[in-house]
């Protein structure tokens, strides 16, 4: 009997749509270019103003979602967004939604979570870091 569904090896998809040998990649600068397994990746694509940093992943590729731990930086806005502070918060990242994007798989969704005190009302989000605006869906 033969599972069907995706399988990943060493954050190489594996799918109808992708194979053995294909890197599942991010937008990380300004959600534009590409990077494998990131350090950095910026969340707020409009403004810059929230990023993810120094992530340590924990899995990348697996059942098509990675998950890292690290620094959640967030401008505070005071006074206002162009001179506030960005504060760093411990946290995790997954990235998730594999999809083909000019040829290439690119996670386009992120989650996070807060560890311990979160320095806004919700403790954790998602947001689009698809590098485009048409892709293909290969994995969820």
């Amino acid at each position: 009997m033969v599972a069907a569904g995706p399988v990943a090896t060493a954050g190489l998809a594996t799918t109808a749509g992708a194979s053995s040998t294909e890197r599942v990649y991010v937008a990380n600068r300004g959600c534009v270019g590409r990077a494998f397994k990131p350090t950095r990746i910026t969340i707020a694509c409009g403004t810059g103003q929230f990023y993810a940093d120094a992530l340590r992943y924990t899995a990348y590729g697996r059942r098509s979602q990675a998950h890292a731990t690290g620094i959640l930086v967030l401008d505070d806005c005071t006074p206002n967004c162009a001179e506030g502070t960005f504060r760093p918060h411990p946290g995790t990242v997954t990235l998730k939604s594999i999809e083909r994007c000019a040829g290439r798989l690119f996670y386009t969704r992120v989650t996070w979570s807060y560890a311990g005190r979160s320095p806004v009302p919700a403790r954790s989000g998602s947001a689009s870091i698809a590098p485009f605006k048409h892709c293909s869906r290969v994995l969820r």
